[in-house]
């Protein structure tokens, strides 16, 4: 049975790319989503409380796009995760709930790490 392993906190790779085109202007950019992502993470929470699939689907894919864009690997996963779960199992399945469950936490691993890299 293949094994799948865990995507890191954060793509080295893509932050080092990240890094090459923007210069010092990263720590705009980081500061920008270290400020931004916490109002995604709660729309994804209020609309699934408020019981909107489709805005929770959506803000689970901005998410995922913008995690993917700064490299925080793992929280990318999880919302893609979620925005999977969402499509296929709706708010109440199993998947969507583990998904979830893992957004503070991958969120608070990459906001030290890359607040600590970038000394931000």
């Amino acid at each position: 049975m293949p094994t799948t392993t865990a995507p890191p906190i954060l793509d080295d790779a893509r932050l080092a790319e990240l890094q090459d085109m923007l210069g010092p202007v990263i720590d705009e950019v980081l500061r920008a989503w270290l400020q931004d992502t916490p109002r995604t993470l709660q729309t994804v929470y209020r609309a699934l409380h408020d019981g909107e699939l489709g805005a929770a689907i959506c803000a689970a894919h901005a998410l995922k796009g913008s995690c993917s864009n700064v490299g925080a690997a793992s929280l990318s996963a999880s919302a893609q995760a979620l925005e999977c779960a969402l499509r296929e199992g709706g708010a109440d399945c199993s998947a969507a709930t583990i998904a979830l469950a893992r957004l503070d936490g991958e969120y608070d691993n990459a906001a030290r790490l890359i607040t600590a890299r970038f000394r931000l």
